[in-house]
């Protein structure tokens, strides 16, 4: 799956429409910086707190992911969402990426609270 993503974006940024997207990820500013750090911690927020769901004989509701998906299904799943998530973002102009960030946040920021208020998952790191 990792390197399905990593053979697809090397791909597309070696087509000539590339140049394209190298200019829209210029137009890059500081509050996407901070929308897409917010992401990834969150991400890394509903993995820990995923693990410890798995570990205590839960189950996973993204069926994406599976209901026991192994440990490393899970990992790279998470890694791939998460670079997955800042390409679309570099490739999208900053009206849609912005949006793209704001409304996958709002989504991860809901499972996390989901996993902590309905079923008690901890976190550690």
């Amino acid at each position: 799956m990792v390197t399905a993503l990593a053979l697809a974006t090397a791909l597309l940024l070696s087509s000539p429409e590339a140049e394209v997207s190298y200019s829209i990820a210029r137009e890059w500013s500081t509050t996407d910086t901070l929308l897409e750090v917010s992401f990834v911690a969150t991400v890394a927020i509903d993995w820990q707190q995923t693990k410890w769901i798995l570990a205590h004989n839960g189950q996973e509701l993204n069926p994406v992911i599976g209901r026991h998906p192994s440990r490393a299904r899970f990992n790279s799943l998470v890694l791939a969402s998460v670079v997955g998530h800042a390409a679309v973002s570099a490739l999208l102009p900053p009206g849609w990426r912005r949006a793209w960030q704001g409304v996958t946040l709002v989504c991860e920021l809901g499972a996390v609270g989901y996993n902590a208020s309905q079923i008690g998952a901890l976190v550690r790191f």
